[in-house]
């Protein structure tokens, strides 16, 4: 809804309301084969002027405790997909990264940032040396400082994983 509040400023936002009330009232109203539509946007638009022309309109708003967990990743989510991936994480580093807002009682993330992988490979001797040479793999990463220059270049999330695998002798 930028295009609206541009058009308010430059003088011609009474014309832009009325294309977009005719466009919204030919593509929801007037179309049998639909049955619900989702509107998004991030500006809130009164019903009296842009949806004037449209029935039973409901506007779900972020801010609306009912549904803002739905806006983004709880932090009970967050703390499950963790857990789920074995993954050893700082959640209030998690929090930093992803610059949570906090909405009523939920603390949300953005699941749209922008995430990285990291792969690192060992091979190990015997089977017994695989957790060793995992951490190894880890270690590796830290020490190269990846995630430093990933975040450079607004990498918002960054998993490591470690392999380690059986070498085979030849």
């Amino acid at each position: 809804m930028i295009l609206l509040s541009k058009k308010h400023i430059y003088g011609y936002y009474k014309e832009m309301i009325e294309l977009m009330r005719s466009i919204l009232g030919k593509a929801l109203k007037d179309d049998s084969a639909l049955a619900k539509a989702v509107l998004t946007g991030i500006t809130r638009v009164s019903q009296e002027s842009l949806f004037s022309g449209l029935n039973n309109v409901r506007v779900y708003s972020l801010l609306n405790e009912r549904y803002c967990q739905y806006f983004g990743f709880t932090e009970e989510e967050v703390v499950k997909l963790i857990k789920n991936t074995r993954q050893e994480a700082d959640l209030n580093a998690i929090k930093e990264w992803y610059n949570c807002y906090q909405i009523s009682k939920y603390t949300l993330y953005n699941p749209k940032q922008l995430n990285g992988i990291l792969l690192e490979f060992k091979v190990a001797e015997v089977p017994e040396d695989l957790a060793n040479k995992a951490q190894e793999a880890l270690n590796q990463i830290k020490d190269k400082q990846y995630m430093e220059a990933l975040s450079q270049h607004k990498v918002k999330s960054v998993l490591a994983i470690e392999m380690a695998f059986c070498g085979k002798k030849m």
